[in-house]
């Protein structure tokens, strides 16, 4: 992630850097050869997939991010930035789709259980901020006990009743509601399986259902969903390689590597005579 975040921002640079079309288009070609040789060892087409992608994009990004440059009297620095950085993002999402899409068709699972618990740890955290009064901490007991707890606290007749008898109502109660969970999920649940795991279990069965009803056409569609996935990530990651960016840039300045000048050019124009 950080390589890819430094990557990013020095691919970035390139478009304020380099003024002349043909020199910055062959750091372009070099930045994608050097991150497709990254691969070496992959077949032969997924390299020149790699490498045109990363290079069309990457090249596109370049000539939009300096088009707004010289439309500019100041170098507004994020604006002229935003758009290769955004390129460079796209490029590595689909990258990643290429370079996995061959896994995902000889593999039974598309989501490893590492990747997973590292979504869901965020999603726990979220949950139980938004619902604090439900355990997403623990097993299935746990969370069924506390969705119990809290249907019960809703009757009146419940609050009246004595300690020990809410005790046994809950614990019974509970019960069913793992019972009632495992029916819902299709899977055989004793209360003592983690959350997470449970929600692994069943997305895997989900997505084999699926690829087994629609065949090629899933793999077409994951690889869609995997793609807006990672580029939605790659987003919120943006901000911070927008931010490192401009460090890098200020630095550069800092140091005397770069100079600002300005410089007059003529324009043409169009009026009524």
């Amino acid at each position: 992630m950080i390589s890819a975040s430094i990557f990013v921002a020095v691919s970035s640079l390139n478009t304020i850097l380099k003024k002349d079309f043909t020199h910055r288009g062959g750091v372009v070609a070099l930045e994608a050869l050097v991150f497709t040789l990254i691969f070496w060892g992959l077949p032969f087409g997924i390299l020149i997939s790699v490498f045109l992608i990363m290079f069309l994009l990457l090249l596109w990004g370049a000539f939009t991010g300096r088009s707004e440059m010289e439309n500019s009297l100041e170098i507004k620095f994020f604006r002229v930035t935003q758009k290769p950085l955004s390129r460079t993002i796209t490029a590595l999402s689909i990258v990643a789709i290429i370079l996995y899409v061959p896994q995902w068709k000889d593999k039974t699972e598309f989501i490893s259980q590492k990747s997973f618990d590292s979504i869901f740890s965020t999603s726990r955290g979220v949950a139980t901020r938004l619902y604090p009064e439900f355990n997403f901490n623990s097993d299935m007991n746990a969370l069924a006990q506390s969705l119990a707890q809290t249907k019960l606290n809703e009757d009146s007749q419940y609050r009246l009743l004595p300690p020990a008898v809410k005790e046994g109502l809950i614990k019974q109660t509970t019960g069913t509601v793992v019972k009632s969970l495992g029916q819902t999920l299709g899977l055989d649940l004793v209360g003592t399986e983690d959350i997470g795991t449970v929600l692994y279990r069943y997305l895997s069965k989900l997505l084999d259902s699926w690829r087994a009803k629609l065949g090629d056409t899933f793999l077409v569609l994951w690889s869609i969903a995997a793609f807006l996935f990672i580029r939605g990530i790659g987003t919120l990651i943006g901000y911070f390689v927008a931010f490192l960016t401009y460090v890098l840039y200020h630095i550069l300045l800092v140091l005397d590597v770069i100079k600002i000048e300005s410089e007059l050019q003529p324009q043409e124009v169009v009026d009524f005579k």
